[in-house]
């Protein structure tokens, strides 16, 4: 008689074998995992196949000590198998249903994607994914199968041993890629938008998921829930740390905005002026700040309950092992833990939804068969009800009353006051615009707050209570009176505190806005050159120099603060108030590339010493990748095809196809392609290339991949060149350039003077509908023409010109298919003549010419299967 752990792996085994049998089978399955996303998939599965409406699992020790819950009398235990050792074990979790609660029990921290919280959310899809969309379930679906692609890429070996015995053997290797893929994009789109609350079921039907009934093995099932489980995770995760964030801005803003209101009422009442007011805008969340209820934590408690129960064969598909960690954000201080199952017990998630209601289905068996396979509340010695309260409720007794909670307000009502040092706020500040480094960040941090060593100075708490702030090289240390407790926050930990309050514009007072020295000197004549170039280049972000910055005005300041995430100022200027931001000159190479990745045309002008202005760099949008540059990808040329800076995606075309006549283009990532295209930039400057030979006052006409300049070299750096363009002497009017790409346009000069001249012309195109054909004919003839050679014999350098001809035959285009075929073939093959006697043609061949009549009806000639047509398909096959 099998034991317990063997039962459960029958289950398993069973359950999973069930799973693809029914597309509804696979739909309630993806609905109990999207709740569970942090399990793995064999945990996952087990959930499911003993309580499919499980919300939120953890073990019986997690939810006494940590979540002060007790396990209620009767409650039947969930097995989840751990294969990580030789010997398979037995660990039992509760679902959150099975507990009762107490006076200070807590429940497990729920996140729900509102409609506030979209955008920031698909921001972060965006930034994260390299994937936007104006629909956020378009997007995700996007995200969903750009991840399956990556992870084919990264296991398609291992997907493919699985495959004997399941019906994806009736597939070759590339139709087994497309059924992975098709499955998992569809399973993990369904679970990801099911956990965000956008209810798929009514959205999908049998076909979409047509794919996974060739997963027809539990091996087979077991490869496609992994792949399910890990990738929803990786969305789900950022998404639910996303939420999280923005929620606890937003009370934070909300809390301070409320004590600063109390504080002015306070002094209202008393007659004192109120202090100038530190930003903080009413958040959007009505909720207040509280200790954040906890996510279940990743591993079982050293008490949990299990099993030895050694087996002699495992499940073909064992637990997966392995969980993701990140490094909290600055949000997640004073101790709230992600809800990550651990890598050996998968004791826990915080998935919590309602519960799904559904049949009884034959892989997870009647309630009564898993009744007695789950652990009984007496199988066991664990404690009674009873016990479990009286525990509960006097570790609750021994907790101190006045126990001292940093909380997120606190911290940055903190940070608000800078150092002891004069002016330490603007030097905290300029150190965030000028240095993108976080760990650089962090020492300067240290260095602002305790120049000459450990030092501190009194502090008073949101509440009014007293204590001591403490700065050190280590960070920040809050001391809290009368119980002198203390809490140290690290300086990369304050560092990104800072980051988050400036970015969201409550670290500098409006007083110390006002006061932030941004010289503008931009006297009248400097404010009509700068009128003036920017009526040169109205749709270019154009930076001007003045009073030690590259400033921009107006809307232009607008677009590079949004980019750029520098502070946006209103100023009244020469040219009148207008929004204004900058940037040091030292760093604008850094910040105009960040300008131009981000799809805009960039001109920089820099000063002279007679106060006119320069251009120093002039960044063309279409330059960022051309159209029509080759990169190398998987072993394979794409030719870019198209770029969309909004979206973030460029189109390739793939060129090996492209020969074939057949129009294949995918997408990709900018950023991804950028990179390539980089790489290969990098290879070229690598390469020994011909000298060229030019001098500063030499006119040179350069072609570019989008433009061609032409000019006088004015000047020839180390990098750039520069190019005099106008004739009229504006200091603007010229063109600096990579000097690569200067010497590459010259070069390409000197090659169109000696290379052949390669002519393309197309003769006749026929278009798939009316071929009945699934992709359009094209004849082209393709020449060389020498300038040796034209020199040699001017006389054939062009195409002999024919009379005209005027059809006379009322019989043109009767005959069967093969007739019409032997002309079309007799009409070419006298075109090819001509093309290559470079002669028009006789009153006879003009004849022979007009008897072509097209492709249309003659789909068979193109049919390699025909055997009728064999000889006709390997002739035209031949000849064109």
């Amino acid at each position: 008689m099998p034991n317990k752990t063997q039962e459960y792996l029958n289950l398993a085994q069973q359950t999973a074998k069930e799973l693809t049998r029914y597309w509804e089978n696979w739909t309630d399955y993806l609905t109990t995992a999207s709740r569970l996303y942090k399990y793995s998939y064999a945990d996952q599965l087990m959930i499911y196949a003993q309580r499919p409406d499980a919300t939120a699992c953890a073990s019986f020790d997690l939810w006494n000590n940590r979540m002060n819950r007790y396990v209620r009398h009767g409650s039947k235990g969930i097995a989840l198998l751990d294969q990580s050792s030789s010997v398979p074990r037995l660990h039992y979790v509760f679902d959150v249903s099975d507990t009762g609660v107490r006076r200070n029990s807590r429940d497990p921290e729920v996140w729900q994607l509102g409609p506030d919280l979209v955008q920031p959310v698909s921001e972060m899809l965006a930034r994260e994914y390299g994937v936007r969309h104006e629909r956020i379930t378009q997007q995700i679906a996007d995200i969903c199968g750009k991840l399956v692609d990556s992870y084919w890429d990264n296991n398609s070996g291992d997907i493919l041993d699985i495959v004997d015995g399941s019906f994806l053997m009736d597939y070759d290797e590339a139709g087994q890629e497309f059924q992975f893929k098709s499955a998992a994009a569809i399973s993990i789109t369904y679970a990801v938008l099911e956990r965000c609350g956008f209810e798929p079921e009514g959205h999908f039907d049998r076909d979409d998921f047509q794919a996974i009934f060739s997963f027809s093995t539990p091996a087979a099932v077991y490869a496609l829930g992994t792949a399910v489980s890990e990738c929803s995770r990786d969305v789900l995760r950022n998404i639910e740390r996303t939420v999280k964030t923005t929620i606890r801005r937003r009370n934070v803003e909300r809390s301070q905005y409320e004590y600063e209101q109390q504080e002015r009422d306070l002094l209202d009442r008393r007659g004192l002026p109120a202090p100038e007011p530190d930003p903080a805008p009413a958040g959007e969340s009505t909720g207040q700040i509280r200790q954040t209820a906890p996510d279940l934590p990743d591993e079982a408690s050293p008490g949990a309950v299990q099993f030895d129960a050694p087996v002699g064969d495992s499940a073909s598909a064992p637990v997966g092992s392995g969980t993701d960690r990140r490094e909290p954000d600055a949000a997640d201080h004073a101790g709230t833990a992600e809800a990550e199952p651990g890598s050996e017990q998968r004791a826990a998630s915080d998935g919590v939804g309602a519960a799904h209601e559904q049949p009884e289905s034959t892989g997870r068996g009647t309630g009564d068969e898993r009744a007695d396979l789950q652990l009984s509340f007496f199988d066991a010695h664990i404690p009674t009800e009873v016990q479990q309260i009286e525990k509960i409720d006097q570790a609750e007794s021994e907790k101190s009353p006045s126990a001292f909670v940093l909380s997120q307000a606190e911290i940055e009502n903190a940070l608000r006051r800078g150092s002891n040092v004069e002016g330490s706020k603007l030097r905290i500040w300029k150190i965030y615009q000028l240095q993108p480094d976080r760990k650089l960040r962090a020492k300067a941090l240290a260095k602002e707050y305790a120049p000459y060593g450990p030092g501190g100075s009194s502090h008073t708490y949101l509440d009014g209570s007293s204590g001591w702030l403490d700065h050190d090289s280590k960070g920040l240390t809050f001391e809290h009176y009368p119980d002198h407790q203390k809490v140290l926050l690290r300086w990369d930990r304050v560092e990104k505190y800072i980051d988050l309050m400036i970015q969201s514009d409550r670290y500098l007072s409006d007083k110390e806005r006002r006061s932030i020295d941004f010289p503008l000197e931009l006297n009248a004549a400097s404010a009509a050159e700068y009128t003036a170039l920017k009526a040169q280049h109205p749709d270019t972000l154009v930076g001007f120099e003045a009073g030690g910055n590259f400033m921009f005005y107006g809307e232009d300041a607008a677009k590079v603060a949004k980019v750029l995430n520098s502070a946006l100022f209103t100023r009244e200027t020469a040219l009148g108030e207008a929004q204004v931001t900058g940037f040091p000159p030292s760093l604008w190479a850094r910040k105009s590339k960040e300008l131009w990745s981000a799809g805009n045309d960039v001109y920089l002008a820099g000063l002279n010493e007679d106060g006119t202005h320069h251009q120093t760099k002039h960044l063309h949008k279409e330059d960022y990748l051309p159209i029509g540059s080759i990169i190398n990808m998987d072993g394979r040329k794409f030719r870019i095809d198209g770029v969309d800076f909004d979206k973030g995606k460029v189109s390739l075309q793939d060129m090996a196809l492209a020969d074939l006549r057949m129009p294949i283009f995918r997408e990709e990532p900018l950023s991804v392609v950028r990179e390539l295209y980089e790489q290969q930039d990098e290879a070229l400057d690598a390469a020994p290339e011909k000298a060229v030979d030019y001098k500063v006052g030499d006119d040179v006409v350069v072609d570019l991949p989008t433009r061609t300049i032409e000019g006088k070299i004015g000047y020839v750096g180390e990098t750039d060149v520069r190019i005099d363009t106008s004739a009229q002497g504006q200091s603007w009017d010229n063109e600096v350039i990579n000097k690569r790409q200067f010497e590459d346009g010259l070069r390409q000069n000197e090659q169109v003077t000696t290379q052949p001249d390669d002519t393309v012309k197309t003769v006749a195109i026929y278009p798939a509908e009316e071929n009945r054909m699934p992709y359009d004919i094209v004849i082209q003839t393709i020449g060389s023409k020498s300038p040796t050679l034209d020199a040699v014999e001017p006389e054939r350098s062009t195409l002999e010109l024919a009379g005209n001809f005027h059809i006379t035959d009322d019989d043109l285009g009767v005959g069967g298919p093969k007739q019409k075929f032997a002309r079309n073939i007799e009409a070419i093959r006298t075109l090819f003549q001509l093309e290559q006697e470079h002669r028009g043609a006789t009153a006879e061949e003009q004849q022979v010419l007009s008897q072509y009549v097209g492709w249309g009806g003659l789909a068979d000639a193109f049919d390699p299967g025909k055997d009728n047509w064999a000889k006709e398909y390997a002739e035209l096959k031949g000849l064109l």
